[in-house]
């Protein structure tokens, strides 16, 4: 993408990378640097390009003893992660096509890089359950609504009152109107009733479960 007031190397850079789609140019630091999709890709100083590389594509441009941009600071020569493309690609746009898409591809995995993962849903944040049922839910390795789904509310209530035996059927209905997206204290009586009764019966198996290797374990003394 050019404005038409570029310098003419600039200009000539802009216009060699531009089957990447519109590539924009930024004065920085006494050169320039070159831009594809919000991403800098390439550099110019004193009239050199320079293209990005990252582990993945340097061995591309070492292959061909591609020289890297160097600068010095403090006495010491520093040298940054981009290279310079094979002569004979800067006056081909063919040729420059694919050391263009490395760079371009380095730069929009740098941008991946530096993106922060969105933080998991923690299942306190839903409907009826507050910080100190989410306590109670982190003990037995419920962390996230899509914890609470893979156990389901009968099993996690039994787990949770396993632990805390003063805990109420209250929790019960909570868990359940927080995967209905339901109010816990508007459930009706009928489904109040097939909890309680679906609660007693894992309850009774998870008690049976746990108890098989104890008696096994008696059984061989």
């Amino acid at each position: 993408m050019s404005t038409g007031a570029l310098p003419d190397f600039v200009e000539h850079c802009v216009e060699l990378l531009g089957d990447l789609g519109p590539v924009a140019a930024r004065r920085m630091f006494g050169g320039w640097g070159l831009y594809v999709q919000g991403c800098m890709f390439a550099l110019i100083a004193d009239e050199v390009l320079y293209l990005k590389v990252d582990a993945e594509s340097r061995p591309l441009f070492e292959a061909e003893a591609l020289p890297p941009f160097v600068y010095e600071a403090r006495g010491k020569r520093q040298a940054l992660s981009y290279f310079q493309p094979p002569d004979t690609a800067m006056e081909d746009r063919a040729e420059m096509r694919p050391w263009a898409r490395a760079a371009a591809d380095a730069a929009f995995r740098a941008a991946a890089a530096r993106k922060p993962k969105p933080t998991p849903r923690k299942a306190a944040g839903l409907l009826n359950l507050g910080p100190k049922t989410g306590a109670w839910l982190a003990e037995i390795g419920i962390h996230t609504p899509a914890d609470l789904k893979r156990v389901g509310a009968v099993k996690a209530y039994v787990l949770v009152k396993r632990r805390m035996k003063d805990v109420s059927t209250i929790l019960l209905y909570a868990l359940h109107g927080a995967l209905a997206g339901t109010r816990f204290d508007k459930l009706d009586a009928a489904t109040k009733r097939k909890l309680v009764e679906a609660a007693q019966i894992e309850a009774k198996r998870l008690e049976k479960r746990l108890d098989s290797p104890k008696k096994a374990a008696k059984a061989k003394h």
